[in-house]
């Protein structure tokens, strides 16, 4: 049996790799659509290559791309944070082998502090996912925001962990 904690790797997205964001994006998107309208233009996707408060990340497993991340520091609920998960996508050939949960703990430890994430509400699947990785953090919280849930939890830095 493979040991699916040493495969993975996470990796910043960078400007070559553009088009496979998008098609990520695009996959994720359309996967929303069955619980909610979406915006399929997503109007930030260029700002992830251009603004220095927004960050694209890859999963990697092997050599294929697993899934993707994208981060930045405008929350939803308003309240401060230093940073928001804005997307999470896992493609389905991963899933449900505890990359996903590897994966959002490496993007949480890349920028310890105060994060918040939204998922629809009506994404049952997606909610329990992030409950389960949110609430093991501490100060968590959950906002219930009508078509929205809000998670918001503090990532410790590695020297206040012990």
């Amino acid at each position: 049996m493979k040991d699916h904690q040493t495969d993975f790797r996470m990796r910043a997205a960078l400007p070559q790799d553009r088009a496979l964001l998008r098609a990520l994006l695009d996959a994720h998107l359309d996967e929303l659509s069955g619980f909610a309208p979406v915006d399929r233009a997503y109007p930030w996707f260029d700002l992830y290559f251009s603004e220095p408060d927004r960050w694209a990340w890859l999963a990697e497993v092997d050599s294929a791309v697993a899934g993707f991340a994208l981060v930045n520091r405008h929350a939803a609920s308003g309240l401060p944070a230093e940073r928001v998960m804005a997307e999470f996508f896992v493609t389905r050939g991963f899933r449900r082998q505890g990359r996903g949960r590897r994966f959002a703990g490496s993007v949480f430890a890349a920028a310890p502090g105060q994060w918040e994430l939204s998922v629809l509400s009506a994404n049952a699947p997606g909610l329990a996912f992030w409950l389960s990785v949110c609430g093991a953090y501490p100060a968590f919280q959950r906002i219930d925001a009508g078509e929205e849930t809000i998670l918001r939890f503090v990532v410790a830095s590695p020297s206040s962990a012990i």
